[in-house]
């Protein structure tokens, strides 16, 4: 089983090894052919019964139903291919939680944001010049020099408010089946609703920029690190909501083909290739993530003192489905069970950390 992880939780090892994976597919070729891949699909038009064929209307990735079922078939063919290379049957893409980093103090420092880090993804620049994938370390299929311009189309990332407004959407999709289909978690997921976006989905890509703004996004390989995480989140309201099913079905007569239950998705197509009903549960296909429970622990002051002390029995597990902010009684800590973790709270420069605590059920 695969687990993926956030990159904020990845040892040098680990990322290393997706670096070296990246860099071993990019020079034997498959690399570009995802990015081709992606390019293609955008292009190939899906229409409903009666539409007009626009690309732009809907397309067999973007912009219908199967937009989170086919970059779940897509990112999982290239985890596979990774696993490959590395010789681990067991490596997992990691996941870049954009929400997160919305909340940092300044997302795109490298000091506070894992991600943007000389040695992971290096950070922004037209064209990059620092990480792994600087210029003369990696040659785009769009424009030869990878590019980022952080901030310069949208101010902004995600929030994690966002995020929790879309999974308390309890309706996977609605006709007309496109970007204006209102009470969608898709729709809302992917961030052409609500009106005043782009949001979500759409919103990391236009934040970016440069490299990440045409179909040919997944040129910049923090691509993966992205729709991971919106894969997390679609794994994530599938368990929230066990009761609700994918839509449209293929009975639904106005939906479009590519997009139903019981279709193949373009380009996958070939006999044996898998419908979007074979992609729905993330264990069946060979992974999950490391983060499907969120831990609290509380404070409280000891008395006459800045130092806060907490207890183990009062650890808090909740579920992932419980949308909870944190709180000044609450700080979030991101632990598996069996681990130990430090409580901490900011309040001068000198941070004043708790004894261990062990992280139980």
């Amino acid at each position: 089983m695969a687990i993926r992880k956030s990159v904020t939780n990845l040892t040098a090892a680990e990322k290393a090894a997706f670096v070296q994976g990246v860099k071993t597919l990019k020079a034997n070729g498959r690399y570009d052919a995802y990015v081709h891949m992606h390019h293609h699909s955008m292009e190939r038009a899906t229409p409903a019964p009666g539409e007009p064929a626009n690309p732009a209307t809907r397309n067999a990735a973007h912009r219908g139903p199967a937009f989170l079922p086919w970059h779940r078939e897509y990112i999982l063919r290239f985890e596979q291919e990774l696993q490959g290379v590395l010789g681990d049957a067991n490596f997992g893409l990691p996941s870049w939680d954009w929400a997160a980093d919305a909340a940092l103090t300044n997302p795109i420092d490298p000091v506070q944001a894992v991600v943007w880090r000389d040695d992971f993804m290096g950070w922004q620049g037209d064209p990059v010049t620092s990480g792994p994938f600087r210029q003369g370390e990696w040659v785009t299929v769009s424009s030869g020099n990878l590019i980022r311009q952080f901030g310069t189309n949208v101010p902004s990332l995600p929030t994690q408010a966002q995020v929790n407004a879309a999974l308390e959407t309890a309706i996977y999709d609605t006709p007309p089946w496109h970007s204006a289909s209102a009470s969608s978690f898709r729709n809302l997921l992917e961030g052409w609703q609500p009106a005043g976006g782009p949001h979500l989905h759409n919103r990391v890509h236009v934040w970016v920029g440069g490299s990440m703004l045409p179909d040919t996004s997944p040129d910049d390989p923090v691509f993966f690190l992205h729709h991971c995480n919106v894969d997390r989140i679609w794994a994530l309201w599938q368990t929230c909501n066990p009761q609700v099913p994918y839509a449209p079905t293929n009975d639904v007569a106005t939906a479009p083909p590519g997009h139903r239950l019981n279709d193949q998705m373009f380009p996958w197509t070939n006999p044996g290739d898998r419908t979007i009903a074979d992609l729905l549960e993330i264990t069946a296909l060979g992974y999950s993530y490391d983060d499907f429970h969120r831990r609290f622990v509380t404070l409280r002051r000891q008395q006459g003192t800045d130092r806060f002390v907490s207890e183990p029995q009062i650890i808090e597990v909740t579920t992932n489905c419980d949308t909870q902010s944190d709180t000044a009684g609450t700080i979030f800590l991101p632990a598996a069970l069996g681990n130990t973790v430090r409580a901490r709270l900011e309040l001068t420069p000198d941070d004043l950390l708790t004894a261990a605590l062990g992280v139980a059920p």
